[in-house]
């Protein structure tokens, strides 16, 4: 599989010759007619060869120019254009994501109809604003989801139901359902006193569910557990090969938590020290919707590990 850097470098060894665009092939092993290329003023171009022009075409942003096109032979071309050379790195993310999440799919238009639902997301998260750089507690928010995912649950739940099970970047009140328990992430320094609740509506359910408390902090590169994000990511892709269902919703996980893979994230790195599991089940302190008076619309708290420590689990995962 073609990695984001491989298709940077692709296309930075592309160059084009006396004003004429250049073209190549994105990956021989994908099944699906991808091509990159520089047009006629060196402007990254990504496209797809389709059979039939599709029904409703993407409108153009600021940055991005969506285009179709007839070929001779009948078929049509479905073109992406960077036309702002500073939003690269963004692009070059983007269509790696159209292309991957694509890759499994043999058929062209239900490719197709994957690409356009997936550039849709892309162009909702833009306009939001959300793939900005993350500040360095949501990178060690996300770190917690993954490392959790990738360390415990993969095994505990097989990969489809475990990756499935992820929906903490969907906005979902907690970071993972299961049919037998929910799992709540919250990551924090080393030696925290308590854990934050960001909303009453995490807590506030009568399924048994798990917080997950993970002890991380900010290492060097030269600590023996240190891992950035962005290898932690490439990791668990890696434990991911087989499943295509699986990679694809991972993928669309990381999209939607607003991560792209900025090359100023390489260099952060952070170290689990330890992870402790509490069961949230009867008598466990949380607000309860129904305990407040209604005219209260929101509220976090925080909880203070002193106060949970009967409700650890020891031994299970």
């Amino acid at each position: 599989m073609l990695t984001i850097d491989g298709l940077d470098n692709k296309w930075s060894g592309l160059r084009e010759a006396s004003g004429e665009p250049v073209y190549q092939g994105y990956d021989s092993t994908h099944p699906l007619r991808f091509f990159i290329g520089l047009d006629s003023v060196g402007n990254r171009e990504f496209f797809i060869i389709i059979g039939n022009k599709p029904a409703h075409v993407p409108q153009s942003s600021r940055s991005i120019e969506v285009s179709i096109g007839l070929r001779r032979d009948g078929t049509h071309t479905l073109v992406f254009r960077l036309v702002q050379p500073n939003q690269q790195e963004v692009f070059t993310h983007l269509c790696w994501d159209l292309a991957e999440a694509s890759r499994a799919c043999k058929d062209t238009e239900k490719g197709l109809a994957i690409i356009l639902a997936r550039y849709a997301l892309w162009q909702r998260l833009m306009e939001k604003g959300n793939l900005g750089l993350l500040s360095e507690q949501e990178l060690k928010g996300l770190f917690g989801e993954i490392y959790y995912l990738k360390n415990r649950l993969l095994d505990k739940y097989g990969v489809n139901v475990a990756v499935a099970g992820w929906i903490g970047p969907t906005q979902a009140d907690r970071d993972f359902i299961f049919e037998d328990y929910w799992y709540e992430v919250k990551t924090t320094n080393p030696g925290a006193s308590s854990i934050k609740i960001s909303s009453i509506e995490q807590l506030d359910t009568d399924d048994v569910g798990r917080i997950v408390w993970l002890q991380v902090e900010k290492t060097a590169s030269t600590d023996p557990e240190a891992v950035s994000l962005p290898l932690l990511i490439e990791q668990t892709r890696i434990n991911l090969e087989g499943f295509p269902e699986a990679v694809e919703t991972f993928n669309m996980r990381i999209l939607e938590s607003g991560f792209i893979d900025h090359k100023e994230y390489d260099d952060i790195y952070f170290a689990c020290r330890n992870i402790r599991l509490f069961s949230v089940s009867d008598g466990f302190p949380r607000i309860r919707r129904t305990n407040i008076d209604p005219s209260i619309a929101s509220a976090s708290y925080e909880i203070s590990i002193a106060g949970i420590h009967g409700y650890e689990l020891h031994g299970e995962e």
